[in-house]
């Protein structure tokens, strides 16, 4: 198992103690998803402070009236996918992540997760800073979102995260750039 990446990415959110290191390498388990496995993002059953290895991924919404999904963002390798909610936090939305292909993730059980904050109080800073991370990528994504064309939109897209186009379907991609299926169809469609 390859940790030295998963620590460099934790590394750049917040300075880890050498004691945290320690614990954490012995502590990270390897997970192997399928494509099209699924988590429910609001309450994972089984991974915690997950480095996402090898593969991808996508954060997506279905809503608990409607049952329509809405993707919120994709993760490749080197990202963390995001943490649980914190206590106290509803949603009208389930919230839940889509392995898009074969993808490995390291990451903490349960039991590691919520005792590591008991043997280092520098933790519960850190799972605020990957909160709000990843609650801060949303706003930006969305502002930029409304800010720009779909022909700017698809286009940061392609330049940025090419490998989506590979992975993910029409459906999930236009879902994510705010933008009929049949739009986004026609817009890859003209050069």
């Amino acid at each position: 198992m390859e940790t030295k990446n998963y620590f460099q990415a934790l590394s750049h959110i917040d300075k880890i103690p050498v004691g945290m290191s320690a614990y954490l390498m012995h502590s990270l388990k390897e997970y192997r998803f399928k494509r099209q496995g699924k988590i429910q993002a609001a309450d994972p059953q089984a991974i915690f402070l997950a480095y996402l290895q090898h593969g991808s991924a996508r954060l997506y919404a279905v809503d608990r009236e409607t049952h329509e999904q809405h993707t919120v963002d994709f993760y490749l390798p080197g990202n963390f996918l995001p943490l649980p909610a914190p206590a106290g936090h509803s949603f009208q939305a389930d919230l839940y992540i889509e392995f898009l292909e074969e993808s490995t993730v390291l990451a903490l059980s349960e039991k590691h997760f919520r005792y590591l904050p008991k043997l280092f109080s520098e933790c519960t800073l850190l799972y605020h800073k990957m909160y709000s991370s990843h609650l801060l990528s949303q706003i930006s994504r969305m502002i930029a979102r409304e800010n720009s064309s779909a022909d700017e939109r698809l286009m940061q897209l392609s330049t940025s995260r090419p490998h989506l186009f590979n992975v993910a379907s029409v459906k999930d991609l236009a879902s994510y750039l705010g933008m009929h299926p049949n739009t986004l169809s026609k817009l890859k469609g003209n050069p």
